[in-house]
């Protein structure tokens, strides 16, 4: 989560704006990001346990678990198998992110490479 906190500082109206009837504006932003801590989960694949993955799945009755259910049901069923699977076989990390900068998007990271 990110916070921002903007100040307006020495606003002044000036003349006009060459031949427009437009005033410029001119004024002082003093802004400041706080970025709180994120702590994200990650699963560490490299270090699963795969024979208790291919075990676990194997030992799962298949054709009775999805027996008389419709498409949904059955897709809702096989992705809440896996997830349990995976949180029961792969091992998680904690990582802490604090550098993470919100504007520094895609399209930005794009420009800085080229």
């Amino acid at each position: 989560m990110y916070r921002t906190f903007i100040i307006i500082d020495n606003l002044t109206v000036k003349e006009n704006f060459s031949a427009s009837d437009h005033q410029m504006v001119e004024c002082e932003l003093i802004a400041k990001t706080v970025a709180n801590e994120v702590i994200k989960t990650r699963y560490c694949y490299d270090k699963a346990n795969y024979d208790e993955i291919k075990k676990a799945l194997n030992d799962i009755k298949w054709s009775e678990r999805f027996l008389d259910k419709g498409v949904e049901e059955i897709w809702k069923i096989f992705i809440d198998i896996i997830h349990d699977i995976i949180d029961t076989h792969v091992p998680k990390k904690k990582c802490l992110r604090t550098k993470h900068h919100p504007w520094v998007n895609y399209k930005v990271k794009k420009m800085i490479k080229c």
